[in-house]
């Protein structure tokens, strides 16, 4: 499963996808089970991609990579 977040060109954009990507950490680590509708979620990738002209208004991009395991589907 892959999580797409776009963040909008500003002197601080790169460091925001950092943050995103640290809060998101956090959260998966607090409830690996997404509520108990997985047996666990896992992070595998994180992707940062940078506008492909900087200064010109296009917006940064965080895709976070998970790897959802379901053991056992009830009826």
């Amino acid at each position: 499963m892959a999580i797409s977040f776009s963040i909008p060109e500003t002197a601080d954009s790169e460091l925001s996808c950092y943050a995103y990507a640290n809060a998101f950490s956090i959260v998966l680590g607090e409830d690996i089970t997404l509520g108990g509708v997985a047996d666990s979620a896992v992070i595998t990738n994180k992707k940062y991609v940078p506008p492909k002209k900087l200064n010109c208004g296009m917006e940064w991009e965080l895709i976070i990579t998970l790897r959802v395991t379901v053991e056992g589907m009830s009826k």
